[in-house]
């Protein structure tokens, strides 16, 4: 999924994973966070386009994210955690930008929220995959700026690796457009 050493290739995002009041920081394609799957298939047939059966052979075989897969899901992920060496490449590429487009890719697209079953979802191009549409039943989905929307108590400051020796470079950025 990732090419060289690049903090990013091609789709390659960067999502939050909340599980037992733990926050986690991954980093893999984009797609493996549809948390289920077969919704997002049936989104396609439901417009008219004629696709195989999804058989989720790219995300570890897990057609749907739910209770009843969510440890093989994280167990899986293991090897697409951001680990504090890679935060801080993140960091140092997020200080030395000069506009958000420089280093936009390093932010949050998601918070994965196992414990109140909630994925948010915040980012800047309307044709990708709406992954906050496709979740399991029981969870909801949202497109929300949850980096800067939500409460400390569910994104607290010290999970934010993007405020930076008490700067928050994400509204640095953003005020510079």
């Amino acid at each position: 999924m990732f090419e060289g050493d690049d903090l990013l290739a091609d789709d390659n995002v960067v999502v939050a994973i909340k599980n037992n009041s733990f926050i986690e920081w991954y980093q893999a394609d984009r797609e493996i966070w549809v948390l289920d799957r077969q919704k997002w298939h049936n989104s396609f047939l439901e417009i008219g386009m004629d696709c195989p059966e999804d058989s989720a052979d790219d995300r570890f075989g897990i057609l749907i994210v739910n209770d009843d897969t969510k440890d093989k899901f994280l167990e899986n992920l293991l090897p697409f955690k951001v680990d504090s060496k890679k935060l801080d490449g993140f960091r140092e590429k997020i200080k030395k930008s000069s506009s958000i487009w420089d280093s936009a890719e390093l932010f949050p697209m998601a918070f994965i929220d196992f414990d109140s079953k909630k994925l948010s979802a915040c980012y800047p191009y309307a044709e990708k995959t709406p992954v906050e549409k496709y979740v399991p039943d029981g969870w909801s989905g949202e497109f929300v700026d949850f980096m800067r929307k939500f409460d400390e108590d569910i994104l607290p400051k010290k999970e934010k690796y993007w405020i930076i020796n008490g700067i928050d470079y994400l509204e640095k950025l953003s005020s510079l457009l």
